[in-house]
């Protein structure tokens, strides 16, 4: 598919040049210019909608995950969370939200692999979707985990009805 959208963008650009030689050889009216000024703005559009799917086609690429444990026990830990993330909330984690949220772990965690594994378990049980910096007391289970915070989304009907 790369292939076939690199030539694409080939032939749009040869066609692009083309237009613009062509138009150099309209007369300077006033109807000539307003059809340059029509074709400027179609092509803008064009290449516009050329770069939104280039995105798409030529994504970015992923950076490497740097985990602050390299223990095979906390690599397995981790997998069942980014599992629970996607089975739960039907969610995956791009390279760099992963490597932000093992960072933000490691630093709730006070650099100790034992309490960034009870974290993720935490987590994981509390059905939370973000990294939070939960207490000693609720680590240990003696105090009770709040409900995550959920953001309120606003639909067409609530704004409907406040109006």
């Amino acid at each position: 598919m790369k292939l076939h959208w690199n030539k694409l963008c080939e032939n749009l650009a040869s066609y692009g040049d083309l237009i613009s030689k062509t138009l150099e050889f309209l007369p300077q009216t006033k109807q000539s210019g307003k059809i340059k000024k029509h074709l400027a703005k179609e092509w803008e559009k064009i290449t516009k909608s050329v770069e939104e799917l280039d995105v798409m086609i030529d994504p970015i690429n992923p950076i490497e995950i740097k985990y602050p444990f390299e223990s095979e026990r906390f690599k397995a830990m981790w997998k069942y969370y980014k599992d629970y993330l996607t089975e739960s909330h039907n969610m995956t984690l791009p390279s760099r939200v992963e490597n932000s949220r093992l960072t933000q772990l490691y630093r709730f965690s006070r650099k100790d692999e034992e309490r960034a594994m009870q974290m993720l378990e935490l987590f994981c049980a509390n059905n939370y979707r973000n990294i939070i910096c939960p207490s000693e007391k609720q680590l240990s289970g003696e105090e009770p985990v709040l409900p995550e915070q959920k953001m309120t989304s606003l639909s067409i009907n609530q704004i409907h009805q406040e109006i």
